[in-house]
C-alpha cells in the first residue's frame, strides 16, 4: 500500500499599513496558499478588518525596521514554505502554477527562490530602466556557464523560501537568509508601486531615512571622497537607468521613476551627512 504524499504547506506573509485599497487585490490572488499572516503597522483604516475577513492571522506592531517586521511574522507562520508580499503586490494567474511547482518539487538542497517583480506606476507597466531584471544574451557566457539560458531573466528578490532557519537582515532593502541554495524562477508578481508623484517621493523620503541609518550603523566612519559620492552616485544611477537601460522608453512614468532613483541616492547621502558630521559635532569634533 502506497503512503499518502504529505501536503507541503505554504504561508503568505504580508506587511501592511493603511492598505485597504490594495490588500483585497492581493488576498484575492492567494486562494492557493494554506495560511495568511499579516503584520500590520497600526493601520487607521480598514486594513485589519479586511485581513481578518480573509481568515488571516494579524499581528499589530510599530515599524522600527522592515526586517524586524518580517521576523515577527515568521514567528507566527506555520507553513513549510513562506512567500512574502508587500500589500501592494499581486500574484497573476499565470504565475501560480510556477510557484506551486517550485516549492512542491524543490530538492532538499534548495532553500529559496528568487522571484521577478513587474512594476506598475503612474498608469503604466515599467518594462525598462532596470525595473524587471536582466535578460541573458547570447554573449553572456558567464551566466550561461552557470546554467542560465538565453532569454531568461535574472533579478528580483528571494520571496519564496523554506521557513526553517530563515531570518531577515537589514533595516531597509531587507534580505532573507535561508539554509540552502537560491534558484531563479522565471515567474513574477505584479507590484503596483505608486499612483501619484507624491506617493513616489513619500516612499523615497521614508526609505532613504532608514537606508542612511543602516549604512551609518554598519560603518560609523565617513567614506573617503564622501562629497564626490553625493553627486557622482545619483548621476551615475540616473544615466544607467534612463539611458543605458532605456528607461526613456517608458515615457513620463519612466522618467519619474528614474528621477526618483536619482533623488533617492542624493537624499541617502545627504542624510548620511547628518549622521557623520552631526555625530562628530555632538562628540566635540570639527
Amino acid at each position: 500500500m502506497r503512503k499518502k504524499k504529505q501536503t507541503i504547506k505554504i504561508t503568505a506573509l504580508i506587511l501592511a499599513k493603511n492598505e485597504e485599497r490594495s490588500l483585497p487585490r492581493l488576498l484575492d490572488s492567494l486562494p492557493w496558499v494554506h495560511e495568511i499572516v499579516v503584520v500590520d503597522n497600526f493601520s487607521t483604516d480598514q486594513t485589519v478588518a479586511i485581513a481578518k475577513q480573509y481568515g488571516a492571522k494579524v499581528i499589530s506592531r510599530d515599524l522600527i525596521d522592515f526586517s524586524s517586521q518580517w521576523n515577527a511574522g515568521l514567528k507566527l507562520a506555520t507553513g513549510d514554505w513562506v512567500f512574502t508580499f508587500d500589500a501592494d503586490e499581486e500574484v497573476p494567474p499565470e504565475s501560480v502554477a510556477f510557484f506551486q511547482k517550485a516549492y512542491q518539487e524543490a530538492a532538499d538542497n534548495i532553500g529559496g527562490f528568487r522571484i521577478l517583480r513587474r512594476n506598475y506606476a503612474l498608469g503604466r507597466w515599467l518594462k525598462h530602466g532596470q525595473q524587471y531584471g536582466k535578460q541573458v544574451q547570447w554573449f553572456d557566457f558567464v551566466r550561461r556557464r552557470r546554467g542560465y539560458k538565453i532569454g531568461e531573466i535574472i533579478g528580483g528578490a528571494v520571496k519564496l523560501f523554506r521557513r526553517q532557519g530563515a531570518a531577515f537582515e537589514n533595516l531597509v532593502h531587507e534580505e532573507v537568509r535561508v539554509e540552502g541554495n537560491i534558484v531563479q524562477l522565471q515567474a513574477y508578481v505584479n507590484h503596483y508601486t505608486a499612483d501619484s508623484i507624491q506617493e513616489i517621493f513619500d516612499k523615497v523620503n521614508f526609505y532613504t531615512t532608514l537606508h542612511a541609518k543602516q549604512i551609518y550603523e554598519k560603518n560609523p566612519a565617513a567614506p573617503k571622497w564622501f562629497y564626490r559620492l553625493i553627486l557622482w552616485v545619483p548621476i551615475k544611477t540616473f544615466f544607467k537607468a534612463y539611458f543605458r537601460k532605456q528607461g526613456f522608453l517608458d515615457g513620463f512614468p519612466g522618467l519619474a521613476r528614474c528621477m526618483s532613483m536619482f533623488i533617492y541616492e542624493f537624499l541617502k547621502y545627504i542624510k548620511l551627512y547628518d549622521y557623520y558630521w552631526g555625530m562628530k559635532k555632538k562628540q566635540g569634533g570639527k
